[in-house]
């Protein structure tokens, strides 16, 4: 797994980690490893599979997208 960004105590703060593919697995601001605040997630194949906000890893504000860029819902947890 290839990471890059800025780190802080060797730990992830922003940035973006990959796939083995070279593809990008996930980016935005992260906390203890979790996407917290704006973040993306994406599937193996390069395509959005989550987008929005974060709360310790979990998609409280956003889109989820089917592989074939369909949205599947818009979330909102309050």
């Amino acid at each position: 797994l290839k990471v890059e960004g800025t780190f802080k105590d060797y730990v992830l703060v922003e940035g973006k980690e990959y796939f083995e593919n070279g593809k990008i697995r996930r980016e935005g601001t992260f906390k203890d490893g979790l996407l917290n605040g704006e973040g993306k997630y994406y599937y193996k194949n390069g395509k959005l599979e989550g987008e929005g906000t974060f709360k310790d890893g979990y998609l409280i504000v956003g889109k989820y997208y089917y592989e074939n860029g369909n949205l599947i819902e818009e979330i909102r947890i309050d």
